[in-house]
């Protein structure tokens, strides 16, 4: 009886005190640290890339060297890169991935000395010469336990130093005369031809803002879209005529004018180029 009591109370200290024990070998956790060093260019001009005749919808290779630190207590199983084009919010371009590429630490291929830790990587994509603007690296290292560094990412930049400024073919608007009503918002719209020898892809915004007949700054700032929608009075998609619709409430505060209203129309390219041009709506 003593035994089997003694033996119960060992049992119930043992149980008691396990959650409070160390394991005498566990794994260990760490995290990846990666800082940057540098590009080899990050400006790089497509104008003077080889590829066609230098032409802006020419097929062109940009080629990138990067470095980076990459360290784990552990050990670096791997440092991977990846190019991303450049994401446009105005023409609902999104950033895709244009090139992923392996960087290593082997004293091969661009990289100095072998393990001392800086990881070298080499890459290549094709663009049309056209697509300018800011690309990034996205850099990552793994441990040998696979896990990753956060994400580092760099911006690098395409430029054309050849590009043209976007010319406006022709303006209308749709009615030319708007008739001011006491009673009811009056509404029209405002159409724009717009052509870039870059083509139509590298047009990034076209803007329109009105001087009122008192010579004063309307305080809008209109976007006109190639969209083919309704809601901004554009017929059809693609077809380089910008579009929107334009109207005047007799409520609002201060209320319109009658007389000239003068629109000056913007069109802004990828390289921050523009081209300019206006029109005379009258408003009686």
């Amino acid at each position: 009886m003593r035994a089997s009591l003694a033996l119960f109370l060992f049992a119930s200290i043992f149980s008691s005190c396990k959650d409070l024990t160390t394991p005498i070998d566990s794994r260990q956790y760490s995290t990846p640290l990666i800082s940057f060093v540098s590009p080899v260019n990050d400006t790089i001009d497509t104008y003077k890339l080889p590829g066609g005749s230098g032409l802006p919808g020419d097929n062109v290779i940009v080629r990138l060297t990067a470095m980076v630190k990459a360290s784990d207590s552990l050990g670096i199983s791997g440092v991977v890169g990846r190019v991303l084009s450049p994401s446009w919010n105005l023409t609902n371009e999104s950033s895709v991935v244009l090139q992923n590429f392996p960087m290593t630490d082997d004293g091969q291929n661009g990289d100095v000395t072998a393990g001392d830790g800086t990881y070298t990587g080499q890459t290549s994509f094709e663009i049309f010469r056209y697509e300018i603007g800011t690309y990034h690296l996205e850099l990552q290292a793994n441990n040998v336990q696979g896990t990753a560094s956060q994400s580092l990412t760099i911006p690098f930049y395409l430029i054309n130093s050849n590009d043209h400024a976007p010319h406006f073919d022709s303006l209308a608007a749709a009615p030319d005369t708007l008739t001011l009503v006491d009673t009811s918002i009056t509404v029209g719209a405002l159409m724009a031809k717009v052509s870039d020898k870059e083509g139509s892809r590298d047009i990034l915004s076209v803007t329109a803002q009105a001087t009122k007949p008192d010579g004063t700054l309307a305080n809008t700032l209109v976007y006109l879209f190639d969209d083919g929608s309704p809601v901004h009075a554009d017929a059809v998609a693609g077809d380089s005529v910008y579009s929107t619709g334009i109207k005047l409430d007799p409520h609002s505060n201060p209320p319109p004018l009658k007389g000239n209203y003068v629109f000056h129309f913007v069109a802004t390219d990828k390289s921050g180029a523009t081209g300019q041009d206006s029109l005379t709506v009258v408003v009686r």
